[in-house]
């Protein structure tokens, strides 16, 4: 993120899509489902390579958001400003924006 804020010009916009986890337990639950099992079997339909995509992705998207919870205090950590976020598809996606602050990041 600090890579980033610094090659946009300060009050420059920044944005960001990323796949989330839903909080609600009953919903997370389906996540898992469709991630472990949906996603691989669609894969498979594509390609060997895509199956594997498939059963790579909510594993890491779940581990991404265990070990990185907080997004907007790395934002802001990073030199962006005016953080917004929303989450879509009940949490399991995310959207985020934010403004290059003026002063020089390190």
């Amino acid at each position: 993120m600090r890579e980033l804020a610094r090659v946009v010009k300060p009050g420059g916009r920044i944005g960001m899509i990323e796949f989330g986890v839903p909080g609600a337990a009953s919903l997370r639950a389906l996540w898992r489902l469709h991630t472990r099992v949906g996603l691989p079997l669609l894969g498979r339909l594509v390609s060997p390579d895509w199956y594997e995509v498939g059963r790579f992705l909510g594993p890491n998207i779940e581990q991404f958001h265990a070990s990185e919870p907080d997004l907007p205090a790395l934002w802001r950590a990073s030199g962006i400003d005016d953080v917004h976020e929303q989450q879509l598809s009940f949490g399991a996606g995310l959207v985020m924006w934010g403004v290059r602050s003026d002063q020089r990041t390190a």
